[in-house]
């Protein structure tokens, strides 16, 4: 099933490695991502889909929310294919 979340993060290279080293230990595929600049703050967005069940994508979430760098986690949609 495809998940898409998004996350809002301090702008730092180390918040990139660390996101992206949770899915490589969890064995989770991204399919999709895009990381933006916010125009009026000094934070980014990640907008991140992937390719796991509804019980991966509540531990990545819960997870994600532990990390420093992570401000906010937000699930976008989830579609079955």
């Amino acid at each position: 099933m495809k998940q898409t979340i998004k996350l809002r993060v301090n702008p730092k290279s180390s918040a990139l490695a660390r996101v992206m080293g949770m899915y490589v230990r969890r064995g989770i595929d991204i399919e999709h991502l895009l990381v933006e600049k916010e125009e009026r703050s000094d934070f980014s967005t990640m907008t991140i889909t992937m390719d796991c069940d509804a019980l991966k994508l509540d531990q990545m979430i819960r997870q994600l929310s532990k990390q420093i760098d992570v401000i906010a986690v937000q699930k976008l949609s989830g579609e079955s294919h």
